[in-house]
């Protein structure tokens, strides 16, 4: 059997259309209240300025081609609800008159254009083109809302290229402390990049297509972040909005991406920081005084590169089905404190003490400090504790004992100083890690119009972040750093979306957005078992804190541990 273009185009709206329905029906919505519409609205009125009742205005999407017919009322005034953020022409006509049309007519998220037009005498048939702005002014609601632009999100210097910096851009925003801290949105997902209106950072709201995307366990960090060459743009409410946008007491921020056309679009890009195009540092110089020009900079290395493109669907109703996708990739390298290096200063025992010589703890007491002698002295020992004062005998050391000791023997390999310290002062021993960090994220997004009645859209957007933690992100040996980890963290967003315009008068919108992350720690290599340095305990005895064969947590606790039987 065969099928006809319009079988099939009405197979595959009706396909869309039920499954919409059956999630519609069967799904929670999760979307927040942030929008990816606007509205358009305005009054025809003739040359004298009396109203012109009745009027045909079309709604042309520049984008898409997509239409819409709003008739206006007895009064002359129209008003069109749910228009998806682009730019518009408007086009009335009235028997009697010439047809005036308007172009660029820009839309943005939860946006209010005023778009009114003048009608002349003539025939239909007859084209009045005005050339002259709408109202961008919002006059119809009180919210005090910024957008920010595609050409402004593109063009805009912006910290490792995040847009939610942008935030601090706005009037009534103060930066952060956290926003001066290149390593913070990298590293921590950290939205609190501004106070806006005095409030507390983890009031706003964070949104990608009018759909959820913060964290709410903590409020401070999103799900998802977009590159710039995905964003179609940001609009900020920062006071005065509507209930519909509650939830939080700060600013509403949402996120509108880019969706396909009738043209081909695209880009391809790559932006590099690297250490061959700084300075000199002055402080690398002080501890290598001869060095000059490249090996007196920190090394450094950051890549930002990816791609997008977007468009009609090939040979599949180029006119009605758009696709857009998109990769980004940033990867961190190099000798930068708190975004590439884990910096830490730990206390670690002496050589000397690795070796049982305590001499040290008392230096200034004529025979030292006496070390508690044991109410049994181990056999091995041969009846000799100490070979001098606090010198334990080699032979009086434990299994164990000893293993600790191999611990910071091992860690202080990878210090500054690159062996165990001769001073037994606090904070005696530097680490300055690397703490590479590779970050990924995808985007897709599907628009449907089989008719001027009807519109679809899906979106997928994933983040994959990737931090290698030399000092672990959440282990139980700060202080000892044998137990790396690699922090793997995703997030998904998918969104789904229908508008059905019932009558000039009616439209129904549907959608489904869920977004969601998790976090795993994996350890890396076997330095953080107990097997690597020969421990012979038994359980409860240092009893991990999470894996069976793991280290047993260590807090300063060498000379404790150096004669347990």
């Amino acid at each position: 059997m065969s099928h006809t273009k319009s079988q099939r185009s009405y197979c595959l709206t009706l396909f869309v259309f039920g499954a919409f329905l059956v999630l519609a029906l069967l799904l929670t919505p999760g979307a927040g209240a942030q929008d990816i519409f606007g509205r358009i609205s305005g009054t025809i009125t003739d040359a004298s300025g009396a109203v012109v009742p009745n009027a045909k205005v079309t709604l042309i999407d520049e984008a898409t081609q997509a239409r819409r017919d709003v008739p206006a009322d007895r009064n002359g005034f129209y008003a069109a609800d749910d228009m998806a953020v682009s730019t518009y022409t408007v086009v009335a006509e009235k028997p009697g008159f010439k047809t005036t049309t308007q172009k660029g007519n820009v839309v943005h998220a939860g946006g209010r254009l005023t778009v009114d037009l003048k009608l002349q005498i003539g025939v239909v048939t007859e084209t009045v083109e005005v050339t002259g702005a709408a109202i961008a002014v919002n006059t119809t609601s009180g919210e005090v809302a910024t957008t920010i632009t595609q050409d402004q999100i593109e063009n805009l210097a912006l910290n490792q290229r995040h847009y939610e910096s942008l935030v601090g851009l706005v009037p009534g925003a103060a930066l952060a402390g956290s926003g001066t801290n290149p390593a913070a949105l990298t590293i921590n997902y950290n939205t609190s990049v501004a106070n806006t209106n005095g409030q507390r950072l983890d009031g706003q709201n964070w949104s990608v297509d009018g759909g959820f995307n913060l964290d709410s366990g903590s409020n401070n960090s999103v799900f998802n972040q977009v590159g710039p060459d995905f964003i179609s743009e940001v609009t900020i409410q920062t006071s005065n909005y509507d209930a519909e946008f509650g939830r939080s007491a700060s600013a509403t921020i949402n996120v509108v991406t880019k969706s396909g056309g009738t043209h081909y679009h695209g880009s391809a890009f790559e932006y590099v920081q690297n250490n061959i195009f700084n300075a000199e540092n002055a402080g690398t110089k002080l501890t290598a005084p001869t060095a000059t020009g490249y090996l007196a900079v920190p090394p450094f290395h950051y890549n930002d590169f990816g791609w997008s493109f977007g468009g009609p669907a090939p040979f599949i109703q180029k006119d009605k089905l758009f696709f857009f996708a998109g990769q980004e990739f940033k990867k961190f390298r190099g000798v930068y404190p708190g975004l590439t290096t884990a910096t830490s200063a730990q206390t670690f025992p002496t050589a000397a003490e690795a070796q049982g010589n305590f001499t040290d703890l008392n230096p200034g007491a004529p025979k030292g400090l006496t070390l508690t002698t044991p109410a049994v002295i181990p056999a091995s020992c041969g009846g000799v504790l100490y070979t001098a004062p606090n010198v334990i005998n080699p032979s009086c050391i434990t299994g164990d004992g000893a293993a600790v000791a191999a611990i910071y023997t091992q860690a202080a390999k990878m210090s500054v100083l690159g062996g165990l310290p001769t001073s037994p002062t606090g904070g005696n021993l530097t680490f300055n890690l690397a703490n590479p960090l590779n970050l990924r994220e995808d985007i897709a997004r599907i628009d449907y119009h089989p008719s001027d009645k009807q519109s679809f859209y899906f979106r997928y957007l994933h983040d994959s972040v990737n931090i290698y933690n030399p000092l672990s992100t959440f282990g139980p040996n700060p202080e000892v750093p044998v137990n790396p980890d690699l922090r793997y963290r995703p997030g998904f967003n998918f969104q789904l979306g229908w508008v059905y315009l019932i009558s000039p008068t009616l439209i129904n919108e549907a959608k489904f957005n869920a977004d969601w992350h998790s976090q795993r720690t994996p350890p890396q290599g076997n330095l953080f078992t107990t097997t690597a340095f020969g421990f012979k305990y038994n359980l409860p005895l240092g009893q991990p804190n999470m894996f069976p064969t793991g280290l047993p947590q260590i807090t300063r606790t060498f000379r404790l541990l150096y004669l347990r039987n």
